[in-house]
């Protein structure tokens, strides 16, 4: 997998759409680590569901997502003040029933989103 993530990792600057979905084993993790550490100038939407990733700090891509409007998190755990959440059109977060956002958390999201037009809060506390 070391080989497999040093030749994604080469090419996430390009991208516009990360998405995935289950990748729960540690060579994935990995992978997913490398590529949230990295900056993706052109992403704009994002959607992890069920990966196990933890990105304990900054959120992913350490809040340099200048272009990301579209987020969709599923059971993974984020810092609900970083960067990454702000100025988006859509945010779907659902199955965060330990690691939810607080209601000032959400305000500050919202806050920090005025263009949203779409918002999906399910399976949180």
């Amino acid at each position: 997998m070391p080989e497999f993530s040093a030749l994604v990792i080469q090419h996430v600057r390009r991208w516009k759409n990360f998405d995935a979905f289950g990748t729960n084993s540690d060579e994935a993790e990995g992978l997913l680590d490398s590529i949230a550490e990295s900056l993706v100038p052109k992403l704009q939407e994002l959607s992890l569901v069920d990966t196990g990733f933890t990105q304990s700090t900054k959120g992913p891509f350490g809040g340099q997502t200048c272009q990301l409007r579209r987020i969709k998190l599923r059971s993974n755990i984020v810092p609900w003040n970083s960067a990454t959440l702000s100025n988006l059109l859509v945010l779907d977060v659902s199955d965060f029933i330990w690691h939810g956002p607080s209601t000032n958390q959400v305000d500050v999201i919202l806050r920090a989103s005025p263009a949203l037009v779409e918002l999906t809060l399910q399976e949180f506390s």
